[in-house]
């Protein structure tokens, strides 16, 4: 009960209405999105840049930036920001924690599926395309990004270093500190160790994938969320 009613306080009420409404017009008076006190809403895009599966729009399916468990380790600011064409999807139930940062540039496209949870500290940058299965756990300080954050270009002015597509299969769990750039791919079930930077694509299902770069180094595993 005390842990629900900690929940409850940590809810901005007055922003999460506004944030809703933004979107969803009347109809996101239901809040399917619940908003932290320490959220900072830097650029809002516009009102087709969130999707929330029909099945899904209900009050608190997503909430962003609260506390909802003892093991949280961060404190500090949520940050949002997705330009104009730019989207996120929520196909179900996601749990984004507080000082988590989510950016989505125009064309950027980030779809996250039913059970998603991370822990604090999490880096979400989207320039083209980055897809999270369902049941998902990040670790804290994870970072995931599908581009450079700069151009790179050749003697004649064409850029070189474009974003490449992230896919991060159902039932992955990606631990503490680890990142993973553009054009990674990681199959279902697996597990990604801390520290770990993820640069290319991981096909086989129920592996522990670890390194620095990271490789399999374990088959034939499953883990309990």
């Amino acid at each position: 009960m005390l842990q629900g009613v900690k929940s409850a306080l940590s809810v901005n009420l007055v922003k999460s209405i506004w944030f809703n409404v933004f979107y969803f017009g009347i109809k996101g008076l239901k809040l399917p999105i619940l908003i932290g006190w320490n959220c900072k809403c830097d650029s809002m895009g516009d009102r087709k840049s969130v999707i929330i599966s029909n099945n899904a729009f209900k009050m608190g399916t997503v909430c962003i930036g609260i506390k909802k468990n003892p093991f949280n380790m961060g404190e500090g600011t949520t940050y949002w920001s997705i330009k104009k064409g730019g989207q996120i999807r929520f196909l179900g139930k996601c749990r984004i924690a507080k000082a988590n940062k989510i950016n989505i540039s125009r064309q950027g496209v980030l779809t996250i599926g039913d059970g998603f949870t991370s822990n604090s500290n999490v880096i979400i940058s989207c320039g083209s395309e980055i897809t999270i299965g369902k049941d998902a756990l990040l670790g804290w300080n994870v970072t995931i990004i599908d581009g450079d954050g700069h151009s790179v270009m050749d003697e004649a002015g064409n850029v070189i270093n474009r974003h490449r597509s992230i896919l991060i299969g159902d039932h992955v769990w990606i631990a503490s500190d680890t990142t993973i750039l553009k054009g990674s791919k990681i199959a279902d079930n697996c597990i990604v160790g801390a520290r770990s930077v993820v640069n290319h694509s991981f096909d086989i299902k129920n592996s522990i994938i670890a390194g620095q770069p990271a490789k399999i180094v374990k088959e034939n595993i499953t883990w309990n969320k």
